[in-house]
C-alpha cells in the first residue's frame, strides 16, 4: 500500500511537471511567433526604406546626368561666342 502510495505520487509530480513544461513550452513557442513576426516587420520596414533611398538615388544620378549635359552645351556655347569675338575683333 505505501509503495502504490509512493508510486501515485511520483506520477502525479511527473503530471505537474509536464503540465508545467507544456505551459513553458507554449509560452516561449508564443513568444518566438512575436518575435519572429517584429522582426518581418522591421526587415519589411527596412526594405521599404532602402527603396526610398535607392529611388532617390536614382532619381540624383539622372539630374546629375542631366546638369552635366547641361554644363556641356553651356561651354559649348560659351566657347562658341568667345571664339566668335576673338574673330571679331581681329
Amino acid at each position: 500500500m505505501n509503495r502504490e502510495h509512493d508510486l501515485q505520487r511520483q506520477l502525479n509530480q511527473a503530471k505537474d511537471q509536464l503540465k508545467t513544461l507544456k505551459h513553458t513550452n507554449d509560452f516561449t513557442q508564443a513568444t518566438l511567433v512575436d518575435h519572429s513576426q517584429k522582426y518581418e516587420e522591421e526587415v519589411v520596414a527596412k526594405l521599404a526604406e532602402l527603396d526610398i533611398v535607392l529611388l532617390d538615388y536614382e532619381r540624383a544620378n539622372s539630374r546629375i546626368s542631366e546638369l552635366e549635359g547641361q554644363n556641356e552645351l553651356l561651354r559649348d556655347q560659351l566657347d562658341g561666342m568667345q571664339g566668335r569675338g576673338a574673330d571679331n575683333e581681329r
